[in-house]
């Protein structure tokens, strides 16, 4: 596979190369630029908190993934809801300069994105312990996104809509799949 990226465990000292990737004007793109300069460091000193850089054959840094843990309230197959503990990808994004590399040539598992789902999605099962449960958010504006997300990763969207701090007047839509 000749797009083949490598990854590497990123720690605080990496932040900096990650704050450089531009993902996009749009909102949604935005938001994840804010979330590496505002959030990411936090994030990086809580335990069992993991971000990945990713990085292309050249040396590029491609983009990068977040996992860590939540609580989401799940409807049960009674209709019961619930607080479920899960597996959860606080951020995740693609540097503009290789939002196309491969599209339509290149199957997408691995494509860029493919590889970098597939490599948090794996860390996701092995880190999992009692969670059977991997949950995402998106934009609503994000279309594409929600796209890749149910038809090629096996996210199922929730009834449910999440509100984030940053973004306080959009409902994002919740992800999840089994893991």
């Amino acid at each position: 596979m000749p797009n083949t990226l490598l990854w590497a465990d990123a720690t605080a000292d990496d932040l900096p190369l990650l704050q450089s990737l531009r993902f996009g004007n749009q909102l949604y793109e935005l938001e994840i630029s804010d979330w590496l300069s505002q959030d990411a460091g936090k994030f990086l000193g809580q335990n069992g908190n993991f971000i990945w850089a990713y990085f292309n054959r050249s040396g590029d840094c491609v983009g990068f993934t977040s996992l860590s843990t939540a609580l989401w309230n799940l409807t049960g197959s009674g209709g019961c809801s619930a607080l479920v503990d899960i597996m959860y990808i606080p951020a995740l994004g693609i540097d503009k300069r290789f939002h196309s590399v491969g599209s339509g040539e290149i199957p997408f598992p691995d494509r860029y994105l493919g590889q970098m789902l597939n490599h948090v999605i794996q860390e996701a099962t092995k880190r999992k312990r009692t969670r059977d449960k991997l949950g995402l958010l998106t934009h609503p504006d994000n279309g594409k996104a929600a796209d890749i997300y149910q038809s090629k990763c096996g996210f199922e969207k929730l009834p449910l809509y999440y509100f984030v701090d940053s973004n306080p007047e959009t409902p994002y839509f919740q992800w999840i799949r089994k893991i």
